[in-house]
């Protein structure tokens, strides 16, 4: 009997034994680990316009530009015509004498710009607070900072030599007469002989026919002549080279300033680039444009020129004191 109870002991303790050891089957859930962080993608806009890509919105907005020009008719025309094309935007111009444009403007004019205009006039109006300044994001292509108005109270847009248009057959059998300074102008062989070039082709004409033997400023007169073949040539002072530069600025108050705006940035541009001044021996202000023959036959850098402050109204004497006094 005690075996049998020993025996049944026995069983029940090997069963508790492998009750304890039976593992649990239920499997283990592993704890998550942080993966990358997973960035939803942006939507990106149009890419930010520049300011002259604004500006152009904002002066195509505007519709018109009207202009006072006191060019002549074929440059100012070409301008207009040019700027309409590129930038969608209507020109209406009147071109004037540098006088009566000025008398117009401070009458009170509805332009927004004017162009064709001597340095020494701009910046005379410039302190009368006739302009709207304005900083060109092309002003940097400028050749000099001479070459602009203080604050860019005015552009400019070509310059013209000052120098000497002789008649090459009064001079030919005397060669050692040809001026070679401003000083040279006082000696008693060039009384009756001289006159001024500073607004007209009449000068250059003048000195071409044998009437006068020198005309005394603006060389492009007589440029546009020698091209088409007459007796002209020309010189420069020794000391130093000088220039007339003419330029164009925004009327203050005007009705289209973004327009005008844009107008000034296409002077610095478009319009310097393609415009051909050479035939008239006018000199760009920018840099990388055409510059006319003269500028290589008389080994001229227009960059260092220094800016006369010649109006265009001087007489002879004045103009030839002002010149010498550079």
């Amino acid at each position: 009997m005690k075996k049998i109870i020993a025996l049944l002991l026995a069983c029940v303790l090997v069963l508790s034994l492998a009750a304890c050891g039976k593992k649990d089957e239920t499997p283990v859930e592993p704890e998550a680990t942080p993966g990358p962080e997973i960035v939803e993608p942006v939507e990106q806009g149009p890419e930010e316009l520049d300011e002259i890509d604004k500006l152009a919105d904002a002066a195509l907005d505007e519709k018109e530009l009207k202009l006072i020009s006191s060019c002549g008719e074929d440059v100012t025309k070409t301008a207009a015509e040019e700027f309409e094309a590129i930038f969608g935007i209507h020109v209406t111009y009147q071109c004037m004498s540098v006088e009566d444009a000025a008398a117009a403007i401070e009458s009170g004019s509805d332009a927004d710009v004017w162009m064709g205009v001597p340095s020494a006039i701009l910046d005379k109006d410039a302190a009368k607070g006739l302009f709207l300044p304005y900083t060109a994001e092309n002003s940097g292509k400028l050749l000099s900072d001479s070459f602009k108005g203080a604050d860019g109270s005015w552009y400019g847009i070509y310059a013209d030599l000052m120098g000497f248009t002789y008649n090459r057959e009064i001079f030919a059998d005397i060669p050692e007469l040809i001026p070679t300074a401003w000083g040279d102008l006082y000696k008693d062989v060039y009384v009756d002989q001289l006159c001024a070039s500073l607004t007209d082709g009449n000068a250059a004409a003048a000195v071409a026919s044998g009437e006068y033997a020198i005309a005394v400023g603006r060389v492009s007169y007589g440029v546009a002549r020698a091209l088409g073949g007459s007796n002209l040539d020309f010189a420069v002072p020794s000391a130093g080279l000088q220039c007339m530069v003419v330029g164009t600025a925004i009327l203050k108050d005007c009705a289209h300033e973004n327009a005008a705006k844009q107008w000034i940035e296409f002077m610095l541009t478009d319009f310097a680039d393609g415009a051909d001044l050479s035939h008239m021996g006018l000199f760009p202000v920018i840099a990388d444009a055409a510059t006319p023959a003269i500028a290589a036959a008389l080994g001229i850098d227009i960059a260092s020129a220094k800016v006369v402050p010649v109006t265009g109204n001087e007489g002879l004497v004045e103009l030839v004191e002002l010149l010498k006094q550079g």
